[in-house]
């Protein structure tokens, strides 16, 4: 049995930088190949894994998590941020856009007058080196297909 997509696989994966900076590990993560959204970035490195093996491979900032946005650093005047002298440089601010979405960014200036918040992703700009190792894999139910599918498509 190969992991693909109908199946769900269970993973240890570890995330480093360039530097080998470690930016993630997760242990025993369940997800739906091929429909989750788990490790998508990376599917295409994991396809037909066996259990038991383990892989590591590099992703290019392209399809990992793309390059830095300069559209996504933002500029916010002091009278649009409640509690404005809590936040800090390296701390997160959330905002709302369009009365629906809420997004996370991590503030990298501030002075009296505004803070500048980087909303891309904290990988975005880094080529991504994977190690994952397959713990298991199953078959998915009809059932959870159909509900990741559903779930996915309502985002």
């Amino acid at each position: 049995m190969v992991l693909t997509y109908g199946f769900i696989g269970k993973i240890n994966y570890t995330l480093k930088d360039n530097s080998g900076c470690i930016l993630e590990y997760k242990k025993e993560i369940e997800f739906l190949f091929g429909v989750d959204d788990t490790l998508s970035e990376a599917l295409s490195y994991i396809e037909n894994m066996k259990i038991g093996e383990i892989r590591s491979f590099i992703v290019p900032k392209e399809v990992a998590f793309g390059d830095i946005n300069s559209e996504l650093i933002v500029t916010i005047p002091k009278k649009h941020i409640d509690n404005f002298d809590k936040h800090q440089i390296g701390g997160y601010l959330l905002a709302t856009e369009d009365s629906t979405d809420e997004l996370s960014g991590i503030i990298i200036d501030k002075n009296d007058e505004y803070i500048v918040v980087d909303f891309n992703h904290p990988f975005a700009g880094k080529e991504i080196y994977y190690k994952v190792e397959l713990l298991s894999i199953r078959r998915a139910t009809d059932y959870e297909i159909d509900g990741k599918i559903k779930i996915f498509k309502n985002r």
